[in-house]
């Protein structure tokens, strides 16, 4: 039985650090690399993963963006928005003690990153 690891970290501070500086360094490197093209405003849903307690073990983990472009009509004032939403799967599996202190943009996460983005 899995569950979210914001529940299995909920005593783990770095957790929550760890995710909200990964974010942190999506947004420094993003308009140089996956928020060019149509979708300059991509913007993380965040991170979730699931964690079997008993095996205290990684299941899955995803994270999630959205993006527009809008385009204005010059002649009516109006816009047509294009909508992009994408569902990252996580190059993480193992021990949920060591990804708890793990999370980085390294080769990994940039590599499923550019693959999904």
């Amino acid at each position: 039985m899995f569950i979210p690891a914001y529940e299995y970290f909920q005593e783990t501070p770095a957790w929550s650090r760890n995710v909200a500086a990964l974010e942190r360094q999506f947004d420094q490197i993003c308009g140089d690399t996956f928020c060019e093209g149509d979708f300059a405003d991509l913007r993380s849903l965040g991170i979730d993963c699931s964690v079997d307690p008993a095996a205290k073990t990684i299941g899955r983990c995803i994270w999630t963006f959205a993006g527009t472009d809008p385009v204005l009509d010059p002649a009516t004032g109006r816009f047509a928005v294009a909508r992009k939403i994408a569902v990252c799967p996580l190059p993480f599996a193992g021990a949920a003690a060591k990804l708890a202190g793990r999370l980085a943009l390294d080769e990994p996460l940039m590599d499923a990153l550019r693959r999904c983005l």
